[in-house]
């Protein structure tokens, strides 16, 4: 498999799949020339999931769509990033094929089920969340404190 992205870094997907419940499965090629005839062979995988197939209508959630979509955006991607380095230059594309079907047949069962999605969006919420309180007292840029009077 050829690199397939061009100079200002944007690629098109190598696979691209539709799942249950609107979820977006895409393979990216981001093989790479070390030396010589050596390569590190890398792919990833990025399961784009809309928010609305993550939670749908009347779903239990700690939170609700409207702040899910607030803090992380609509949709929420899931990436994986595998790679093997030093392939020869000529056993490139079968290492990338084999990897990438071997990933998949192990993963996609899991990705096609509502609570993968679920589950996912809500860590990455509670992530978040949990991110956001962290700096909550920080000052912000621009920003001048009073300093307490003693």
């Amino acid at each position: 498999m050829a690199e397939n992205s061009d100079a200002t870094g944007k690629s098109e997907p190598i696979r691209s799949e539709t799942l249950d419940g609107d979820m977006l499965l895409e393979v990216y090629d981001a093989s790479r020339h070390l030396a010589g005839d050596r390569w590190r062979v890398a792919a990833v995988f990025r399961l784009v999931i809309p928010v609305a197939a993550a939670l749908p209508p009347g779903a239990s959630a700690t939170a609700g769509p409207e702040e899910i979509r607030r803090l992380l955006g609509d949709p929420v991607v899931f990436e994986k990033r595998l790679a093997h380095t030093f392939i020869e230059a000529d056993r490139k594309d079968e290492v990338m094929q084999e990897m990438v079907q071997r990933y998949l047949d192990g993963v996609r069962r899991y990705m096609v089920r509502p609570a993968f999605a679920r589950n996912y969006v809500l860590r990455r919420y509670a992530d978040a969340l949990q991110k956001s309180r962290w700096y909550a007292d920080a000052p912000q840029p621009g920003v001048l404190r009073e300093e307490p009077a003693n």
